[in-house]
């Protein structure tokens, strides 16, 4: 399977079946409503399935990924990048949990994991969680991490500049987008 600069489209849950924005366009179509333990957390049976069905598309372009239930998927597609990067999260959750299964990949530990083992991960931003669950992240973590929170938001224009003019993976958890 090869992208060809083609939108990718990962159906876990059949919605995309009822959007109409990608009808007109050439896709990449990956169904997975076929693998089980998906929903919300990945286990490594399902991981290594996602892992292959993706193997073979780049990092680079637009992943649609169905909802914030599998937002992990970032985690699998930023595995294939190969020189230093930034990542920018737009997200009203953290998604810096410790999971309460260590092995488990999770919507709301893929960040933690993330900036833990990705040694091509240099900074992250994230913008859009709650000041009470940023200040739940670990110390350790903050060297790495520019955050922008809700009630940041809402006060002066705040502006960081990327350091390093690394390029920039973008993901985007849809909860932070209105209609």
């Amino acid at each position: 399977m090869r992208q060809d600069g083609r939108p990718v489209v990962m159906n876990f849950t059949g919605i995309y079946e009822k959007e109409t924005f990608y009808r007109s366009e050439k896709i990449c179509w990956i169904d997975c409503r076929d693998i089980h333990g998906t929903n919300c957390y990945c286990d490594e049976q399902a991981e290594q399935i996602l892992e292959e069905r993706i193997r073979k598309l780049p990092p680079e372009g637009i992943h649609f990924i169905d909802s914030g239930n599998y937002h992990y998927m970032t985690r699998l597609w930023i595995e294939q990048i190969t020189q230093p990067f930034d990542l920018l999260v737009l997200d009203h959750h953290t998604d810096m949990d410790v999971p309460m299964l260590k092995e488990l990949l999770t919507c709301g530990s893929w960040l933690r994991d993330a900036v833990e083992g990705q040694e091509n991960l240099k900074e992250v931003y994230l913008i859009g969680p709650e000041q009470k669950d940023v200040d739940r992240i670990e110390d350790c973590h903050e060297e790495r991490m520019h955050i922008i929170t809700q009630e940041q938001m809402h006060q002066e224009s705040r502006r960081k500049k990327a350091e390093g003019g690394r390029p920039i993976y973008i993901s985007i958890d849809k909860d932070v987008m209105g209609e």
